[in-house]
């Protein structure tokens, strides 16, 4: 199959991390074969359909339609003009935004493709298998499994990264990080197609829908969180990308009274003197005590490098940390926020609610 080059510009309105490329959430599209509604390439496979029964939002979605299909892969990009040139600009990061819902099924495989501009090849991928919803990246031709998993019949988001910094593709899955990584074939430089990916091996069952699919341009990015203490009350990671009054909310652990969030993302900057973490927060109740904390990359260890006593309004607190010391050797960063009673008098009520509006790195 002959592809012509993604090429991913125009579109370039600020986001949460960076510029959007290109975005496209099909709404308004005509129902039918998506290839040669532009910029979706015409060569495009005719599997891929804008349909209006199943959605993540809004009224339309595409399907892939493998029915009549014995076994194969297929393939659908949106092709724009001029390519990304990662070598010129400082946001290396090329994020690729996009739900996917894959039906109860086997021996079908859904997900993104990457590929490079010239010479024209797949540098990554990151997929899920519908036999089991195990997350998978591949380079080249060779697929490695994670043990993240994800389930079927439900909206799943994937933010799947190509690393131009490290020369390497990265993943979350609904805020959480995937356990592996794969490094580009070669050394590319200019982005070329973030296809939707299908493939099916003889005799494979179900179906897959995509929906909300965006690329994105990034320095640094702040995308999945692990609730530590407590427990989650509301928002997920896209609650804490902006600063909209929109957070994420957890409970206080009943047995510690604490509360504390983990979060995580990644710089495209290597070896960046500096790296910095802002975080916009707020609790529900007065006289608790907020820390923040950073993983030391070299130990392993999270350690604190901030505090406060927590405020009832949003509040933004900011710290500044040695790159060396806090971002790992592939641009990796972690950081630690824990809310506390300031002492140990028995609080008036059982829970109140910690909020984070916004967590974001920046490196210089």
């Amino acid at each position: 199959m002959k592809k012509s080059l993604l090429i991913l510009a125009s579109l370039c309105t600020a986001n949460a991390f960076g510029a959007v490329l290109f975005a496209d959430d099909f709404e308004g599209r005509t129902l039918g074969v998506l290839g040669g509604q532009l910029p979706w390439d015409a060569f495009s496979d005719v599997q891929y359909v804008v349909q209006n029964s199943v959605v993540a939002g809004g009224a339309q979605a595409v399907q892939v339609d493998m029915s009549a299909v014995a076994n194969g892969s297929r393939w659908g990009w949106p092709n724009l003009s001029p390519e990304y040139d990662t070598a010129a600009s400082a946001e290396k990061l090329v994020i690729c935004q996009v739900e996917i819902l894959h039906t109860t099924g086997s021996g079908m495989t859904f997900g993104i493709d990457c590929y490079q501009a010239s010479p024209f090849a797949r540098v990554g991928a990151m997929r899920v298998l519908n036999t089991d919803g195990t997350i998978q990246f591949v380079t080249g031709t060779t697929a490695t499994p994670s043990t993240t998993t994800i389930a079927a019949d439900s909206w799943n988001r994937f933010y799947v990264i190509a690393d131009f910094g490290h020369n390497r593709m990265v993943g979350f899955v609904n805020g959480k990080l995937v356990d592996v990584t794969a490094a580009f074939v070669g050394t590319p430089t200019k982005v070329g197609d973030m296809d939707f990916y299908t493939t099916k091996a003889t005799g494979g069952t179900g179906t897959g829908f995509f929906d909300n699919y965006s690329v994105s341009s990034a320095k640094d990015v702040c995308f999945g969180f692990n609730v530590l203490e407590g427990e989650l009350f509301d928002g997920d990671e896209r609650s804490f990308l902006t600063s909209d009054d929109n957070g994420l909310a957890i409970f206080n652990d009943p047995s510690t009274l604490a509360a504390s969030i983990e979060f995580m993302g990644l710089t495209s900057q290597v070896a960046p003197n500096t790296v910095t973490w802002t975080l916009e927060a707020s609790v529900a109740r007065p006289g608790l005590q907020q820390e923040l904390a950073m993983k030391n990359q070299l130990s392993g260890i999270y350690q604190v490098v901030g505090g406060s006593v927590a405020t009832t309004f949003d509040s933004v607190s900011s710290v500044t940390v040695n790159g060396g010391t806090y971002v790992g050797a592939e641009g990796q960063i972690a950081s630690r926020v824990r809310w506390s009673p300031i002492n140990d008098e028995d609080p008036s009520q059982d829970g109140w609610l910690h909020t984070v509006d916004q967590s974001a790195y920046t490196t210089p």
